[in-house]
């Protein structure tokens, strides 16, 4: 393993702590809203260690992002979420199309996830509240179908978001509906 992939490993272990092995393969499918029956409460696994190879290319590729880094120095500073790598939290809610105010806002998430982690109980009230936003809000199958994609785009995403239980937080679901859009109104396939 290179220098470069040893550190990818480091920060990816850091920025997603937990005793756990990883339930997901590469070519599971991606996990917003989960199963019906949500089936533990663990603490989110460790995920894959390095950077998809498919969005280490978009970041070398990103030449502002290059010259200036994230933009989300100010809402993540290093240390802001115990247990993280933060800066590669950075990194990943910028390969997402996050903005600062989502990156805050996934802050609060994971600070609250990683004190306390999700019961079945609240993970089944944040499922039925996103089944009520995407119904409110009339999102098509096909763009829930988008966001699925956009977030399988980065296994250890979905392996986070499906650990933690945030994949069935209304916000997450609604950030990940409106990051794909982005994402596609930018020419990116996924």
């Amino acid at each position: 393993m290179s220098d470069v992939d040893q550190s990818d490993a480091a920060r990816a272990g850091r920025l997603y702590p937990s005793t756990a092995t990883p339930a997901a393969t590469p070519s599971a499918p991606a996990s917003l809203l989960g199963s019906d029956e949500p089936t533990s409460e663990e603490t989110p696994a460790e995920p894959r260690s390095t950077t998809p190879q498919h969005i280490q290319a978009e970041r070398d590729a990103d030449q502002g992002r290059r010259m200036f880094g994230t933009g989300l120095e100010g809402v993540l500073p290093d240390g802001s979420i115990d247990g993280a790598d933060v800066a590669e939290l950075r990194e990943v809610l910028t390969d997402l199309g996050a903005s600062s105010a989502d990156a805050a806002d996934f802050r609060v998430l994971a600070q609250q996830v990683a004190r306390e982690p999700a019961s079945l109980e609240t993970r089944a009230a944040w499922r039925s509240e996103a089944l009520e936003m995407m119904k409110r809000d009339e999102v098509s199958p096909a763009d829930f179908a988008r966001a699925q994609r956009y977030i399988a785009r980065d296994p250890r995403v979905a392996e986070y978001l499906t650990k933690s239980g945030l994949e069935c937080h209304p916000d997450v679901v609604r950030a990940a509906i409106s990051f794909s859009k982005s994402a596609a109104n930018r020419g990116l396939k996924f």
